[in-house]
C-alpha cells in the first residue's frame, strides 16, 4: 500500500516573540507525494516569501522531514529569487506553507500567530 499523504507543521507553534536578526527553525513533516514547499510569512497585510525548497530541505538527512532556518524580521534572498527586505515588528504574523506534488492538489497549512519583536541586548 502506498503510504499516507500527510503534511504538517511542527514549528513555529504559535505564541513565540521571536527576536529580529535571530535565528529560528521553520520545520515541517510530508510524504513522498509532494516535492517542494513555499516557506512564507504571513502577516495582516501582507505575504513575504521566505524562499522555496524541495520537500525534504534539511541538514539531518531525515526523510520527508523539512526545515529552513530564518533569519527572523526578513524575507526575500537567494531562496527566494528576490533582494532581501524587512518585515516590520508586529504580534500577529504566521508560517505559512504550501506544498506541491505532481500529482496532487496544492496543500497549505499555516501556524498559530507569533510576534516579531526588536529585542534589546
Amino acid at each position: 500500500p502506498k503510504p499516507p499523504v500527510t503534511f504538517e507543521l511542527i514549528t513555529p507553534k504559535g505564541g513565540e516573540n521571536l527576536c529580529r536578526g535571530e535565528k529560528f527553525a521553520i520545520t515541517w513533516n510530508g510524504s513522498e507525494a509532494y516535492e517542494q514547499v513555499s516557506v512564507m510569512i504571513r502577516g495582516p497585510r501582507t505575504t513575504s516569501l521566505i524562499g522555496d525548497f524541495p520537500i525534504t530541505w534539511n541538514e539531518t538527512k531525515t526523510l520527508y522531514a523539512g526545515e529552513v532556518v530564518w533569519e527572523v524580521g526578513y524575507a526575500g534572498g537567494e531562496y527566494a529569487n528576490q533582494k532581501e527586505y524587512s518585515i516590520p515588528d508586529g504580534p500577529l504574523y504566521k508560517a505559512y506553507i504550501e506544498a506541491k506534488g505532481p500529482n496532487q492538489a496544492t496543500k497549505a497549512i499555516e501556524s498559530s500567530p507569533f510576534a516579531i519583536t526588536t529585542c534589546e541586548g
